[in-house]
């Protein structure tokens, strides 16, 4: 009697499950997901959270060169990675995991550009070209990736380096933001950084400022811009997003192009000023 009812629940499950339960929950978990507030970084929130960086940064600088404590080079580590995530707007576990054989390996891309190249940039990307360095990491499904590093960032990461075996890193340990704890061999939480600075700012919504959420704030708003189709297949592989565009030969050298377009439309987006700029290319982007 009982194994009669178990094969006609078995039965019964095998016919019925997929409408009356498979069906309902999908129908729910997809209405629940339509109904969702999606918040967006605000604009007036990434200008504060920059400005509070900046200023926590240069304090933190100038405390390191006078003289070394830990708890100031912890927190100058924290600080240069939230930096980093914010203005290149990468995904936090790629951005975390830069190794110190990566950043001594990175390029200034004005020492490689042939002239042809640099006399075609605008007098805005001439100057980035030269300022910003790149440096290229492993992002998602193994694809190259790169990172863009302004001086001031650059100028944090030779501090961290090198006060590194002062503050106790573990020698194994790669990662340029290395935890100081000894045996370590992990780097910082991007996540964790940015919640923080974000409590600390004071902002409107700090619950938006995740690198997922910063990265959906670029999709979004680079759509007020009128991009070419160049641009936005700069974009798309800047940011490690696939795209079927066809790429014709005759194109300005990856590396080069995007230090320098990359580079001034980041900084628009970090300095709170990307909105001036609506219906306008990357070409007429002016940060002076």
């Amino acid at each position: 009697m009982v194994k009669e009812k178990a094969i006609e629940f078995l039965n019964v499950c095998e016919e019925e499950w997929t409408n009356e339960i498979s069906y309902a929950a999908l129908h729910t978990l997809t209405d629940n997901k339509r109904n969702k507030q999606k918040m967006l970084p605000l604009s007036e929130d990434i200008s504060k959270l920059q400005t509070h960086l900046q200023k926590t940064s240069e304090s933190l600088t100038e405390a390191l060169q006078e003289r070394f404590f830990k708890h100031n080079w912890e927190l100058l580590s924290k600080v240069t990675l939230a930096k980093l995530v914010l203005f290149n707007r990468r995904r936090g576990g790629e951005t975390e995991r830069i190794e110190v054989v990566h950043y001594e390996n990175r390029k200034n891309k004005s020492e490689q550009a042939p002239k042809e190249v640099e006399d075609s940039l605008s007098e805005t990307e001439k100057v980035l070209l030269r300022t910003l360095s790149r440096v290229e990491i492993r992002g998602k499904r193994d694809r190259t990736v790169a990172v863009l590093l302004t001086p001031d960032i650059q100028k944090n990461i030779d501090l961290l380096l090198r006060y590194r075996a002062d503050a106790g890193v573990d020698k194994e340990n790669a990662y340029v933001f290395a935890r100081s704890n000894s045996g370590s061999q992990f780097p910082l939480r991007s996540a964790d950084v940015l919640r923080k600075f974000a409590k600390e700012a004071s902002l409107e919504c700090p619950e938006s400022v995740t690198s997922t959420k910063l990265r959906k704030h670029v999709a979004t708003v680079v759509q007020i811009l009128n991009l070419s189709k160049n641009d936005l297949e700069v974009l798309a592989r800047f940011m490690g997003h696939d795209i079927n565009i066809h790429r014709s030969f005759y194109r300005l050298p990856q590396e080069i192009i995007e230090v320098a377009r990359m580079g001034c439309l980041l900084t628009a987006f970090n300095k709170g000023t990307i909105g001036h700029f609506s219906g306008k290319s990357i070409d007429d982007i002016d940060l002076e």
